[in-house]
């Protein structure tokens, strides 16, 4: 399928859906694919890994076998000694530890011959949402850590190995998954997991020092095979007493947690085989809002829902099908307090 990304100015570029279905209409078989050599290394750092050109070498197909931490047993999760003391009285989180916290990227570019016949073929435009998203995130003073190509047991031995760390010095974790999806599936390069599987490493029950502390999903993945044609409109200018006295209490383990999803159940997620997806572009345009001056956490993600409705449309006229599509995401909360966000000093 070809598109033109109405934020790119440019027609002709291809845009595709994060989803088999789409991915198989799509003519890029004849695209090469470049391999890199990751083996002995332990992750990427994507302060520096990726190229500050317009290339996409970067990703192109890993081959992550060589990685360290997939050829050993997961570590023992840590005791309920480390649990967080937490403060029931703050309507906030506490954004004052010594880090902001550990933020891990997964980027699958290719995908398994099995997969490929399946329609999961090569996710062009990843490498580029890769590095943009990598570098606002170090902006935030997050230590990233992002790893490309992984099968699905690496990402369990990813998930893990950053579970089993001490988070105590953390204000907060974030994840963010660019791949092909299905409702509540994310794939490895391999096979699809459930995206509850991943979160279910960080709850409380598997990571005490997570415990009462934000954990942020971001996750550009398809969950369907519905596109979305839009609607014309008219615009116009227009702690309770009950707790006092205890000196400890149970939290839920599902507590805190926040999931954005690139688009709603059922639906296609768009990606710019140039400028990578809508949701990583509108992401990382709505962080540049950081500044000194703390940012609710609410108002990043209803700015960056109205910027994937209002800024991106598919154009394709030779299909109507995929012509004049639109996207917008979908944001589940279990957070319990206001999250400011600045950027880390």
């Amino acid at each position: 399928m070809k598109a033109g990304d109405p934020g790119s100015g440019t027609n002709g570029i291809e845009i595709v859906a994060d989803h088999p279905l789409n991915d198989h209409n799509d003519a890029i078989g004849g695209e090469s694919r470049e391999g890199v050599d990751m083996a002995g290394a332990h992750g990427v750092d994507a302060g520096g890994s990726s190229s500050t050109g317009s290339s996409n070498a970067y990703g192109s197909s890993v081959d992550a076998k060589g990685l360290s931490i997939f050829n050993k047993r997961p570590q023992e999760q840590p005791g309920p000694a480390r649990r967080p003391l937490i403060n029931l009285e703050l309507d906030s989180y506490d954004v004052t530890h010594r880090e902001r916290g550990h933020a891990l990227i997964i980027n699958q570019e290719t995908f398994s011959v099995e997969l490929n016949r399946r329609g999961f073929t090569r996710r062009t435009g990843t490498a580029v949402d890769e590095r943009n998203i990598s570098r606002k995130l170090k902006a935030m003073g997050f230590q990233v850590k992002s790893y490309p190509d992984l099968k699905a047991s690496q990402i369990r031995s990813v998930c893990a190995k950053m579970a089993a760390q001490d988070h105590s010095d953390s204000d907060m974790f974030l994840f963010v998954i660019l791949t092909h999806g299905e409702e509540g599936i994310v794939f490895g390069t391999d096979e699809g997991l459930e995206i509850q599987e991943v979160a279910g490493y960080f709850k409380g029950d598997k990571c005490p020092s997570l415990v009462g502390k934000p954990k942020l999903f971001f996750i550009q993945a398809c969950r369907g095979y519905k596109t979305d044609a839009g609607v014309h409109i008219s615009v116009t200018d227009a702690l309770p007493a009950s707790m006092k006295g205890s000196d400890s209490i149970k939290l839920p383990v599902e507590a805190d947690f926040l999931f954005a999803y690139s688009t709603v159940p059922g639906y296609y997620s768009w990606r710019n085989g140039t400028n990578g997806s809508w949701f990583i572009q509108a992401l990382c345009a709505v962080l540049d809002m950081l500044g000194d001056e703390p940012v609710e956490l609410q108002k990043i993600l209803i700015a960056l829902n109205r910027k994937v409705a209002q800024s991106f449309e598919s154009n394709n006229p030779g299909n109507a099908d995929f012509h004049q599509m639109k996207q917008v995401p979908a944001i589940s909360s279990m957070l319990t307090k206001d999250l400011f966000l600045t950027r880390k000093k």
